[in-house]
C-alpha cells in the first residue's frame, strides 16, 4: 500500500505504472498455479491491460493466502518459482514463515528483508505519534528504559511497527513495570473491553450476554485458539480451522 500510495502521490519516480492485487481475494486460489500470470492479472484488476511488461505487479499477502486457502508450501513454492519465470516485474509481499526461501533458487529472484525498528526510529515514531495524541502514557523515557532493562519482552514487541503502535494507542498505566503474564492479560483485557464497548448493545439485545460472560467466553476462545496453534505444525491457524474448532 505504501509503494503505491508513494506512486500515486509522485513521491517514487518510476517509468512503469503499478498494479496492486492483494492475494486474498482472489477467489480461486489453484488459478495461481493452474492459469497463465496474464490471466491471473486480468481476472484481478479492472485495467484494460495489453502488454503487462508495462507494468510492475504486486502481489501482496501471500501470507494471508496461505491463512485462507491452505495451501500447501510447495504449492506456495512452486507458484513463486512459475511467477519468477515472467517477463514482468512481480513483488510479492509475505511475513516470515509462509515460505522457504532456500528453495527459491531461480537467478531473478531478490529476497528482500524489512529490518525491525531501531531504537532512533522508535523514538522518532514516537514524537510524530504525540503530535496528534500528546497525552498518551508511552514516553521516551519509558522506550529508553525498555532498551536498558535485562527482561526484553516489551522491547520484542516495540522493535515491530504495529506492536508499538498498538502498546501507544492501548494506554497501558505503568506498562514498564509489568512482566510478560501480565503485559499480555493487560492486551486482552483492553482488546474485549473495546471490543464490547462497541457491540455491547447487539450483544445484549440479541444474545442476552452481559460484559463479565462476553470476556469469560471471549477468553475462553482465544486459549483454545492458542493452545490448537501451539500444538500445530504452522505458527497460524487456516480458516477452515477456524471456523471448525
Amino acid at each position: 500500500k505504501r509503494f503505491v500510495y508513494d506512486m500515486v502521490e509522485n513521491r517514487t519516480s518510476l517509468a512503469k505504472d503499478v498494479i496492486l492485487i492483494k492475494l486474498k481475494n482472489i477467489k480461486e486460489p489453484n488459478d495461481l498455479k493452474n492459469k497463465s500470470f496474464k490471466e491471473i492479472v486480468k481476472e484481478n484488476t479492472k485495467l484494460d491491460i495489453n502488454n503487462l511488461d508495462d507494468y510492475i505487479v504486486v502481489l501482496d499477502g501471500l501470507d494471508e493466502l496461505a491463512m485462507k486457502t491452505g495451501l500447501s508450501t510447495s504449492d506456495i513454492e512452486t507458484i513463486c518459482q512459475k511467477f519468477s519465470r515472467e517477463n514482468t516485474t512481480i513483488i510479492i509481499t509475505t511475513r516470515h514463515g509462509y515460505l522457504n526461501f532456500d528453495t527459491l533458487n531461480e537467478v531473478n529472484i531478490a529476497i528482500v528483508e524489512l529490518k525491525e525498528l531501531d531504537k532512533t526510529q522508535q523514538l522518532s515514531w514516537l514524537e510524530k505519534y504525540k503530535t496528534t495524541y500528546p497525552n498518551i502514557k508511552l514516553s521516551n523515557e519509558t522506550i529508553e528504559k525498555f532498551h536498558r532493562d535485562k527482561d526484553k519482552h516489551i522491547l520484542e514487541l516495540i522493535n515491530q511497527p504495529i506492536l508499538l503502535h498498538m502498546i501507544a494507542n492501548m494506554d497501558i498505566e505503568n506498562i514498564e513495570k509489568l512482566n510478560k503474564t501480565k503485559l499480555y492479560s493487560e492486551f486482552f483485557e483492553i482488546l474485549i473491553k473495546r471490543k464490547w464497548e462497541k457491540d455491547a448493545h447487539t450483544l445484549s439485545k440479541l444474545k442476552g450476554l452481559e460484559q463479565e460472560e462476553y470476556s469469560r467466553v471471549l477468553k475462553n476462545m482465544l486459549k483454545e485458539l492458542a493452545f490448537h496453534i501451539f500444538n500445530s505444525e504452522y505458527e497460524y491457524i487456516q480458516k477452515y480451522e477456524f471456523e471448525k474448532l
